[in-house]
């Protein structure tokens, strides 16, 4: 495929434009922090941190779960548990 065919400029913004999804590791409660896995971890505290009440009684430390990351912000969304 040409590098600079339509199709192959559409695909690269299609992946710039996805958003990255994470799994995360609880390792406080209160206040809720939580921790990326991998090689460069990302500290997220519980302001950057949208969790949906039916998850809420599931965070303890140690817990995994998994989390989108909100383009262009340093929010992230707990999906669900690993």
């Amino acid at each position: 495929m040409a590098e600079n065919s339509i199709r192959s400029m559409i695909l690269r913004e299609a992946r710039n434009l996805m958003p990255d999804i994470y799994s995360m590791k609880v390792v406080s409660v209160k206040p809720l922090e939580m921790v990326t896995s991998g090689d460069a971890p990302i500290h997220v505290t519980d302001e950057s941190l949208i969790v949906p009440s039916r998850l809420r009684s599931q965070l303890t430390i140690g817990a995994y779960f998994y989390a989108l990351s909100i383009q262009d912000t340093n929010t992230y969304y707990v999906l669900d548990a690993e």
